[in-house]
């Protein structure tokens, strides 16, 4: 006997009665600080759920009385109740209390918004309990809400106490107002902004700077960041942090740079080896990259003048290699971080200096070859250091011709500079080119065209030359997007060789002359599209191999940074990071499609490897024949066995093979 389990007809009126009555009850309960479970939610939302089945006019009934009920409750009782006080203490309090009365509205009619409102494309009811708060309570208050915050900050600023658990509870109720926390960016972000623009405006800059030299301008400086960011972190989303970050270094930094560092004023920080100094104006700096690339000039030419200085009668190769290992080791890794910009710039110090030197290849291989030949064992670090000066002078071709022996101890060989068919060396730059015809060409992406790197030039131009010698009429078009390089990771531990495609070389290369970059940036300074950036990126920024760091770490946007990962550790000296493979893209009938043809593709290869086996052996027996696909068959076409009596069926349908008529297991060649 089949039960039927009969639902009461409820009336609309007499249900929203009910309804109202337990939200009532409930809004008592919260006023009262009884916020514990409502252990009745479940008969409403059943009431609720019986209602909705007797048809969509019941349904909308409900749901157009969902808003004038929380709008009279907001009216005549939350904001009558709640507002005393401080403004900021009772509008967070009205939000925390709204928060729950519309969290138990929500639960109560579940199962209007699964079915109803969706069906309609309505607004949840979750939405509608936020709109009736944000007419009745934010759009009343926010104006004092905004003002309190000001003056908070103002006494902030004058170096009073100020709780900002409150501030916290007041921004998030800004960013909750609204899904996308639009009411946050657009009324209450650009208003703290200013404040801080107008607080540290161009009179309070130039009371700073009179207040005393360079030196103690930017210590106030810091000590302001420092007071600024730290707060704000307490209580602003992070990238209202970085909008802050930025006002303040526009303000108080980047528009006093050249007064304070300009001309003699980081030269004179540099003579006078004041490393604390020194440290603090690259901390200051270090994420604006105009400043970074002229403290790094003028640091190079503070290197240069005080190698000058040297006496180049004596032993002058000894002394550029102890003037370098101290610079290295007491600015650039202390002060400077470590930067790859600061990095190159001492490089491109040292090349200036040796340059002078007359004979400077004798110079420094005599210098080696005292140093290779003491009894004593060599530092590790002295070797580096020499090896560092043999490539800024590019004399390695020269030194192995004068010093063949001395050359293999630091890992010289002839063979890396044997002139081969289409390859050339050319300054520190070694090149091979692949030549190959277009139509026997890879597939690649049209849009990717990336610019070559410049100390490739000069070499791309000799093997076109050699190109040009060996054949006529044909145009050789450079595809850069599918070459690799290897490069010295000099900034990085153990400085390994990273072997990487040329896109990703190309990003790496742009870190030479910045320590931060912006993703967005890209696709215009290296030439490759969007996409193959992303690819680029995702291996050198995560995994085992991540060279490279991205800030922030999760997600991708073109807005984030990357910069080099000091912190990585190469477990070898040679490491290899792969691009990432390419998504097809396609819809799911065009991959369907493509793998249907593939396996008829390989259905054909399968058929002819059995058709050539068989009419070389005569006669095969089916275990044989699949022992013989297993282990013979081309790789990427061995079928899955079970489909092989199919195949055999249809070839011997065509009469190329036919079964023994005792054994049918047995398989023979039909020959014509």
């Amino acid at each position: 006997m089949a039960l039927e389990i009969v639902r009461p007809v409820v009336g609309v009126d007499a249900g929203w009665d009910s309804v109202v009555a337990r939200f009532n009850a409930f809004a008592r309960r919260l006023a009262g600080g009884d916020v514990g479970r409502d252990l009745e939610i479940v008969p409403q939302y059943t009431l609720v759920h019986d209602i909705c089945l007797q048809g969509s006019a019941y349904a909308a009934s409900l749901y157009d009385r969902v808003e004038p009920l929380m709008s009279n409750w907001i009216r005549n009782d939350l904001v009558p109740r709640c507002r005393w006080g401080p403004i900021l203490h009772a509008y967070v309090r009205m939000y925390r209390e709204f928060a729950l009365a519309s969290k138990y509205m929500t639960a109560v009619f579940r199962y209007l918004d699964q079915h109803h409102v969706l069906r309609e494309k309505l607004a949840p009811v979750t939405a509608v309990c936020l709109a009736c708060f944000r007419e009745h309570v934010h759009n009343a208050l926010s104006g004092s809400v905004i003002s309190a915050i000001l003056e908070q900050l103002a006494e902030f600023r004058a170096n009073a106490p100020v709780s900002f658990s409150v501030l916290s509870d007041a921004v998030h109720v800004f960013m909750s107002v609204a899904d996308n926390g639009s009411v946050y960016y657009d009324d209450l972000e650009p208003v703290l902004l200013r404040s801080a623009s107008s607080f540290y405006d161009s009179e309070f800059v130039n009371r700073l700077l009179s207040s005393g030299n360079a030196s103690s301008y930017l210590h106030a400086v810091a000590a302001i960041l420092s007071k600024e960011l730290d707060n704000a972190k307490l209580w602003l989303p992070d990238d209202s942090v970085d909008r802050l970050r930025g006002l303040l270094h526009e303000r108080l930094l980047a528009q006093t740079f050249s007064s304070l560092l300009g001309g003699s004023g980081f030269s004179q920080m540099l003579l006078e080896g004041n490393t604390r100094d020194i440290a603090l104006v690259y901390d200051l700096y270090a994420n604006d990259a105009a400043c970074v690339e002229e403290l790094a000039t003028k640091y190079m030419d503070y290197v240069v003048a005080k190698g000058k200085q040297l006496d180049q009668r004596s032993e002058i190769v000894a002394k550029l290699i102890d003037l370098q290992s101290i610079e290295l080791r007491r600015t650039v890794q202390t002060c400077f971080q470590n930067s790859i910009r600061f990095h190159r710039a001492l490089h491109d110090a040292m090349e200036t200096l040796l340059s002078m030197i007359p004979n400077g290849t004798l110079l420094v291989a005599q210098h080696l070859d005292a140093v290779l030949s003491r009894v004593t064992m060599t530092s590790e670090d002295e070797i580096s250091a020499i090896v560092s000066i043999v490539s800024c002078l590019r004399l390695e071709k020269d030194f192995f011709a004068m010093h063949p022996a001395r050359a293999s101890e630091i890992g010289w060989s002839s063979a890396n500079f044997e002139e081969e068919p289409l390859r050339t060396r050319l300054g520190s730059a070694e090149v091979t080119a692949r030549v190959i015809t277009t139509g026997s060409w890879p597939r690649y992406s049209q849009e990717d065209d990336i610019l070559p790197c410049r100390p490739i030039l000069p070499a791309l131009s000799a093997l076109e030359g050699i190109y040009a010698q060996v054949t006529s009429g044909r145009r050789l078009r450079w595809v850069h997007s599918l070459g690799g390089a290897v490069l010295v990771g000099n900034c990085l531990r153990a400085r390994p060789e990273i072997s990487v495609s040329t896109p990703q070389a190309a990003i790496l290369l742009q870190l030479n002359s910045a320590d931060s970059i912006q993703i967005g940036s890209l696709p215009a300074s290296t030439g490759a599209s969007a996409n193959l950036i992303k690819r680029a990126l995702r291996l050198m920024c995560t995994g085992k191999l991540n060279i490279l760091s991205k800030d922030p770490v999760q997600g991708y946007s073109v807005t984030d940074r990357i910069r080099v990962n000091t912190k990585f550790q190469a477990q070898s000296r040679r490491i290899s990071i792969a691009l990432a493979a390419e998504t097809s893209g396609a819809s799911p009938e065009a991959d369907a499609e493509t793998k249907k043809v593939v396996a008829e593709d390989r259905r054909h290869v399968v058929e002819a490897f059995i058709v050539r086996l068989l009419k070389r052996v005569k006669s095969m027996s089916m275990a044989e024949l699949l022992s013989a696909l297993a282990t013979d068959a081309p790789v990427n076409c061995r079928p899955d066995p079970s489909t092989v009596p199919a195949i055999v069926d249809d070839l011997v349908s065509r009469e190329y093979l036919h079964r023994d008529g005792a054994n049918p297991s047995l398989l023979h060649y039909n020959a014509y």
